[in-house]
């Protein structure tokens, strides 16, 4: 039997990136595998990410491959937020404990992009 889990617990990323989400393989590697991430929790909502690949597959021998999330981005200056995600499989055994949830924590670069509309660096002050 194939077991799958995320490769890692957590990452975070700015908005307007695209984070790869490994995934891994073990166990009987001799098939195909299929396992599909989607969204099991977080205050990260539709607005800020896309889930590009909800279904992976793991042919012959392979024992990783990737998911892409990318991270929206917004003219709204916001909290932190974070998205976990989650893996199923009518393939495999999904792994319990830290490799079957994928923590993505989505940072906001509004700051950043409003010094450059000011036309200021971060050590700078404007004066109103």
């Amino acid at each position: 039997t194939s077991m799958v889990r995320f490769a890692k617990a957590s990452d975070s990323a700015e908005e307007g990136e695209t984070v790869e989400v490994q995934i891994l393989r073990s166990g009987d590697t001799s098939s195909d595998v299929r396992a599909e991430g989607s969204r099991v929790g977080g205050d990260a909502d539709s607005t800020d990410y896309r889930i590009l690949d909800r279904q992976v597959r793991f042919t012959p021998g392979q024992t990783s491959t990737s998911a892409r999330v990318q991270i929206l981005e917004d003219t709204r200056g916001e909290a932190e937020k974070y998205l976990i995600l989650g893996l199923s499989s009518s393939d495999a055994t999904v792994a319990g404990g830290a490799g079957a949830r994928f923590r993505l924590t989505l940072a906001e670069n509004y700051g950043a992009e409003r010094l450059e509309l000011l036309g200021g660096r971060a050590d700078q002050h404007v004066a109103h």
